[in-house]
């Protein structure tokens, strides 16, 4: 399992709307994005988990405000924490 964290810019510090695009180095890929809320009084967790497939990949971040980042890794059982530039 990959786990990402994201530090988005002021104003939107859990980069709330950000996408986030997972690539392995076979070519397939997941998506997820970054939501507020949940249900009646709790809220989800900010962070994005993503299934375990083979070999190292590619981290591609679509960040609200239009701008883009990526980041490649090595390792899957982890957790990668990615900041917005400012």
């Amino acid at each position: 399992m990959l786990a990402i964290q994201l530090n988005g810019s002021k104003g939107n510090r859990q980069a709330i709307g950000a996408r986030v695009a997972v690539t392995s180095a076979a070519g397939s890929g997941q998506t997820a994005e970054v939501y507020a809320g949940g249900s009646y009084l709790s809220q989800s967790t900010a962070d994005l988990f993503f299934a375990k497939p083979d070999g190292a990949g590619k981290v591609d971040v679509f960040w609200p405000d239009g701008t883009s980042s990526s980041q490649a890794f090595s390792q899957w059982d982890s957790r990668i924490q990615l900041v917005k530039e400012e």
